[in-house]
């Protein structure tokens, strides 16, 4: 079975990934109205990222710009079904290489309009990371409707 994420979330993993301090393995995220729990694990070759809301977890894995993703969904006849699915943040965002990441801004490009990026912007404290839109166009690079990118809050202890 094959699961599909919006892009959003595969930002969202990928900054808990990237940029939760290191140490750091459970934080919370804030974001559209409802609380996530987000563990981060860090091996030898990848970071394992799990966003988990009301008992329903998304495994992320990242190793470069390669992201796999997995989760147990309802499948037929009542039987819970592993669903996975690939992402590639190079092709997706146009980051080859998040682990290289830093600073406070983000720039994402549109994977069907080269043209067209957002930026955006991540207000560090010693235990938060806020996200927001600070330019651009978000519709065209996650692909959705809405005006604006929705403000996100990683918390941690």
């Amino acid at each position: 079975m094959t699961i599909a994420v919006p892009l959003t979330h595969v930002l969202l993993a990928m900054i808990a990934a990237f940029f939760l301090p290191k140490g750091v393995k459970n934080a919370t995220l804030e974001w559209e109205g409802y609380t996530q729990n987000v563990t981060r694990i860090e091996l030898k070759d990848a970071v394992c990222v799990d966003l988990e809301h009301e008992g329903k977890a998304t495994h992320y894995t990242f190793q470069g710009s390669k992201v796999s993703l997995w989760e147990m969904t309802d499948g037929m006849r009542g039987s819970k079904e592993k669903a996975t699915g690939e992402y590639n943040l190079k092709e997706d965002f146009g980051i080859a290489d998040p682990a290289a990441l830093t600073g406070d801004d983000v720039v994402l490009t549109s994977k069907e309009k080269k043209d067209k990026s957002v930026m955006m912007h991540l207000e560090k404290t010693e235990h938060s990371i806020k996200v927001t839109e600070k330019e651009g166009d978000s519709p065209a690079v996650f692909g959705y409707t809405d005006k604006k990118f929705p403000e996100a809050k990683f918390q941690w202890k």
